[in-house]
């Protein structure tokens, strides 16, 4: 797996060994309130709390993810939450797509 930003890292730790896209893109929102300049954060707090999604190992997700990026590459928190987008069309119920456009223009290579 590709090396984990401390946010991610945090992340990782804070959940459960299984969760969904949704718990682990909930939580990096919840973390950045900046990401979108804030407006994923207002919009997330409106999310029924039963929306779902499969659950997975968070090691699972993670491992997808890395495969759609250089080796070297940081996984920090918005490239995990297009990572998790691209992989769970379950996420495109929640996050609306100005948002996600937001994030991609606001992400960076490391």
């Amino acid at each position: 797996m590709k090396p984990l930003s401390p946010c991610v890292q945090s992340v990782v730790h804070r959940l459960p060994k299984e969760a969904t896209s949704w718990d682990i893109a909930k939580k990096l929102f919840e973390m950045h309130p900046e990401y979108t300049h804030g407006m994923m954060s207002e919009h997330i707090a409106r999310v029924d709390e039963s929306f779902r999604g499969e659950a997975k190992s968070t090691d699972n997700w993670l491992e997808a993810i890395s495969a759609h990026y250089p080796r070297e590459t940081l996984l920090h928190g918005r490239l995990v939450i297009l990572g998790l987008y691209e992989l769970d069309p379950n996420l495109h119920q929640v996050l609306p797509e100005e948002g996600m456009s937001i994030i991609q223009k606001e992400t960076t290579f490391d």
